[in-house]
């Protein structure tokens, strides 16, 4: 039974390595580094996921919050054709956002040390990627409320911005109080 405990834990291990070769390009040698360094998962990396599934979420969720305010806070009210497109633009987009994040560099900072360049690629990340939204909701899908663009970039960026900053505060906050 240990036997297969421990054929177990080398599965997830080589599973862990594998994605996290994928997700942090790590290069040639980057195997062989991450081998050396098995047990051991940096902090950052742990982040680094959560933040990929926290933006994977809030970025769709943004645009969905847009229509909703357009739609005076009543869900009942938001037409049906709105709500089918923003639906099946979810998965296109969530992809999009994520690809343009991670070419930012948005996953490889050190949020403790935010700083003014992480507000500069944050903002950039999210113009890109809400006329990207604009043009490709409209072009493959049907034209949204205008205030659901303008909206949803604010939101997106707010939830975005928002929680690294936040991840900075809550350090300090607490080196501050030891």
């Amino acid at each position: 039974n240990q036997s297969g405990i421990s054929r177990n834990r080398e599965k997830e291990e080589t599973i862990f390595v594998a994605l996290t070769e994928v997700v942090f390009h790590l290069g040639k040698g980057g195997r062989k580094r991450m081998q050396e360094r098995k047990r051991k998962i940096e902090h950052w990396h742990v982040i680094s996921l959560y933040l990929i599934v926290y933006d994977a979420i809030t970025v769709n969720l943004a645009y969905l919050l847009a229509l909703w305010f357009r739609f005076d806070c009543q869900f009942t009210r938001i037409p049906q054709n709105y709500l089918n497109a923003w639906m099946q633009f979810v998965p296109v987009y969530t992809i999009v956002c994520l690809i343009i994040f991670f070419s930012l560099k948005l996953y490889r900072s050190l949020w403790r040390f935010a700083g003014y360049s992480e507000l500069l690629r944050v903002t950039v990340a999210t113009i890109v990627t809400g006329i990207l939204h604009a043009l490709g909701i409209m072009t493959f899908f049907q034209p949204m409320p205008t205030s659901y663009y303008l909206f949803g970039m604010i939101i997106q960026f707010c939830l975005t911005i928002g929680i690294r900053f936040s991840y900075r505060f809550i350090l300090l906050e607490r080196s501050r109080r030891e």
